[in-house]
């Protein structure tokens, strides 16, 4: 099913409390299994299972989607129109308008009497996430390549060649404070870069250079409760905040939570990718879907096959 570019566009709280964490990881496993249900094709089942999710404090817009894409499968159109409808009530919208508009698994509500209010809506929310003026985006990109000007480089650099490694890293750390310097002007000038201020891409790029500020935890450390303001008004990638939020704990001494954070091990004659200690590592799967992300066995091997191609 064509919907890898659907926004998970949800708020959730970033801490469970101890003593609610069993009850929470049981309540976010019903989407777990729900998805699993939708993929092996078992519509009844994976709607039921969608449903019971809905009941939960966890419930956002994707899941109402799922719901209305299984009810579509059972051939209940007004049931898929109305939880498409609540969805998109909640924030429901795509990265591009033509994503919209070019998926395939909509075809089946497009004659119902209410598609035509419930399309309007989707685009207005994808629309209040366009990128906005032509300069500030080219100022973000500019910023970006300077993010990346030698990190690609150090990868490719002989791990035993420490002289040649850190006067590179020294180039970038320079440039790396440039940006943390800039991106400074730019808050204190126009506020913070949320996605529907600056656009997806520099919102990306903004973070990216937070994301790499590991010479200033501090700095990091504001602008995360910065980007949790926004959560529940959607104007943040809750996959940045899971990256940023495991980077600061790393960066403290502490257990991730999202498991984004590796370390490269040696093993043998050659070198390994392990993440580094998580927090409750058996539900992390689930914190992890939670945020968007993939599991963290996919995104392992992923990360490895990079690893080694460089």
């Amino acid at each position: 099913m064509a919907t890898s570019k659907i926004l998970f566009c949800c708020a959730i709280c970033l801490s469970l409390t101890y003593s609610g964490f069993t009850q929470s990881c049981a309540e976010l496993q019903l989407k777990v299994v729900a998805d699993s249900l939708f993929k092996q094709k078992k519509y009844e089942t994976a709607k039921n299972s969608y449903l019971q999710f809905i009941k939960t404090k966890y419930a956002r817009n994707l899941t109402y989607y799922y719901t209305s894409m299984s009810y579509i499968q059972l051939a209940n159109i007004d049931s898929a129109i109305f939880y498409l409808q609540q969805g998109a009530r909640k924030g429901l919208r795509y990265y591009e308008i033509k994503d919209f508009e070019q998926d395939i698994n909509l075809v089946p509500l497009k004659e119902h009497s209410k598609w035509r209010k419930l399309a309007s809506l989707i685009r207005k929310n994808t629309l209040r996430f366009a990128t906005p003026k032509l300069k500030v985006q080219k100022d973000f990109a500019k910023r970006r390549i300077l993010d990346q000007q030698y990190r690609n480089l150090l990868n490719k650099i002989d791990s035993a060649n420490i002289n040649a490694k850190d006067s590179i890293w020294n180039e970038q750390t320079q440039l790396d404070i440039d940006n943390q310097r800039w991106l400074n002007k730019f808050i204190c000038k126009h506020g913070f870069p949320t996605i529907s201020k600056v656009g997806k891409e520099a919102a990306h790029t903004a973070w990216l250079i937070v994301q790499h500020a590991d010479n200033n935890i501090a700095y990091q450390q504001k602008y995360l409760k910065k980007m949790q303001k926004f959560i529940s008004k959607k104007e943040v990638d809750l996959m940045n905040v899971a990256y940023l939020t495991d980077r600061i704990l790393v960066n403290s001494g502490k257990k991730q939570i999202y498991g984004t954070q590796f370390r490269k091990m040696k093993k043998g004659e050659t070198y390994v990718l392990e993440p580094r200690p998580i927090q409750h590592e058996s539900c992390v799967d689930v914190q992890r879907h939670y945020m968007g992300l993939p599991t963290l066995a996919f995104y392992l091997e992923q990360a490895s096959n990079r690893y080694h191609r460089d």
